[in-house]
């Protein structure tokens, strides 16, 4: 989180997977707020998977592997 509130992407996703639930935010935009649209109602399974990919993003063969040297590719 921008404010190093959370550590882990785990703690990230069950925070906006439950916002909705927490009172405690009075300046909560509506869309997130219980009924809105903002819960991400994820399962286990589908966290899993989330975080599986945003890992897939990193690292720095895409720097050195020439498959990645043309985006039109």
């Amino acid at each position: 989180m921008h404010s190093g509130t959370f550590i882990r992407i785990e703690e990230v996703l069950d925070h906006y997977n439950d916002i909705g639930r927490m009172n405690a935010y009075t300046n909560l935009d509506p869309t997130l707020s219980r009924g809105g649209r903002g819960e991400l109602n994820m399962n286990n399974q589908e966290k899993h998977a989330l975080i599986t990919f945003i890992k897939s993003l990193s690292g720095k063969n895409i720097y050195s592997e020439e498959k990645w040297s043309n985006v039109f590719n």
